[in-house]
């Protein structure tokens, strides 16, 4: 079930059995923000989510349980800022005073930003990199920044830096006889057994076979 509250106002809940509950806190800027992407307009009179009265919403539900599960995901915190900026879509979608624009066109990032953002990306392969990180190296708020990122681009920030790690460690497999989860850890993956997910499906083989059909001995 879904409970929408508005700032400053108590939330009162009686159960009559075991229940898991999720509370988001949503900024308000960052409420504004995705209005002005979603609606075409800044909400001169603040934002307006009117509450469904404990409606169920299955496609929330699953962006909350996934967003609760990927503490120890490698890129889990781009990974976050993304559902968060799904849920809050969702939300003025279903729920907001006033309908989005059906014309709105989505400006591609400018290409002096678009610079500034791969540049940021290189420098941070083997770092954790946040969406407001890449959004600030552009000077953009992060709903802005998405979206022109994906136009610019035509896939989103976080699928990018995961290519650009996976083209990283191809050249480090083929140049350098370095253990796999050591390589992992170096072009930012947590883990060797989601370096290897990310790179089949990126490359086709796991980096074991690639390294065996690529490697260049000196």
């Amino acid at each position: 079930m879904i409970q929408i509250t508005p700032p400053g106002l108590p939330a009162r809940a009686v159960y009559s059995q075991p229940y898991d509950t999720l509370h988001l806190h949503i900024p308000n800027m960052l409420l504004m923000e995705c209005f002005e992407w979603s609606h075409g307009k800044w909400p001169r009179d603040g934002v307006a989510l009117r509450d469904p009265l404990h409606a169920r919403d299955a496609l929330l539900q699953k962006l909350g349980t996934t967003l609760t599960s990927i503490d120890d995901l490698p890129n889990g915190r781009l990974f976050a800022d993304f559902l968060s900026l799904a849920i809050i879509t969702h939300l003025l979608g279903l729920y907001g005073e006033v309908s989005p624009s059906r014309t709105r066109r989505t400006i591609a990032l400018s290409k002096w930003r678009l610079k500034r953002a791969v540049e940021f990306i290189e420098a941070h392969l083997d770092t954790p990199v946040a969406l407001a990180d890449l959004a600030g190296a552009a000077g953009l708020s992060s709903m802005h920044f998405a979206a022109q990122f994906r136009a610019a681009t035509g896939i989103r920030p976080h699928e990018y830096l995961l290519r650009r790690r996976i083209a990283r460690a191809q050249t480090m497999l083929a140049t350098t006889d370095m253990p796999i989860v050591e390589l992992a850890l170096t072009v930012g993956f947590s883990s060797q057994a989601h370096f290897t997910v990310v790179f089949k499906r990126l490359s086709g083989l796991t980096p074991l076979r690639w390294r065996r059909v690529h490697f260049v001995r000196s």
